[in-house]
């Protein structure tokens, strides 16, 4: 986000914030519809919902996995997956997959400011995200969109996702409902604890 002490035009030519952008291109590939992450895990019947979600202001990358019939194979679904598109890259992002997303991303901003709620809500954003006005967020996410190439999604990819599946990053937290609910060894070593121990 913009800092208050420079001007926004000299800010937004240094695209300073190109890398969450290649990530959030790169993650709305992923797991689009009928994508990859969406076939591996929802096509095989292992969840109903998986998915990236980047949490910006608290640095987050998660893997959430909503209503799973299998929530270990969905885990080491998300991981083989990860693992075949650093080894295959070029098969699942090309300029057609991320035309695709990039579409989606700007269907996805316009669609936040449809109703007098929602644009609402996108003036207490931009403000709290340092922007003077929604159409200054807008220009800042256009252009650095616009900007991002493959090659800057490779970078993220190698950065950020791999992560996910490197045992040596303890990254992994997994949150299960019901408490029960049983991990498959494959998946590794984790220790419990309830949400009141967290």
């Amino acid at each position: 986000h913009p800092p208050s002490e420079a001007d926004f035009d000299t800010q937004l030519a240094r695209l300073p914030a190109r890398d969450f952008y290649a990530l959030q291109l790169l993650l709305e590939l992923l797991h689009r519809t009928d994508g990859p992450l969406f076939n591996a895990v929802r096509g095989m019947g292992l969840a109903y919902g998986a998915y990236f979600e980047l949490r910006e202001r608290q640095g987050q990358l998660m893997f959430l996995c909503s209503r799973a019939s299998n929530v270990s194979g969905a885990i080491l679904a998300m991981r083989a997956l990860v693992e075949r598109v650093g080894e295959h890259w070029d098969e699942y992002v090309g300029a057609f997959e991320v035309a695709m997303a990039r579409s989606a991303l700007v269907f996805s901003a316009v669609d936040e400011q449809v109703t007098p709620g929602s644009v609402l809500m996108m003036c207490v954003v931009s403000a709290i995200d340092g922007f003077a006005s929604v159409d200054l967020r807008n220009k800042w996410r256009a252009a650095h969109l616009r900007a991002v190439t493959i090659d800057d999604m490779r970078r993220v990819f190698d950065t950020y996702v791999r992560r996910l599946v490197d045992p040596q990053v303890p990254a992994i937290h997994v949150v299960l409902t019901p408490p029960g609910t049983q991990l498959e060894p494959e998946l590794g070593s984790f220790s419990r604890r309830s949400l009141n121990e967290i």
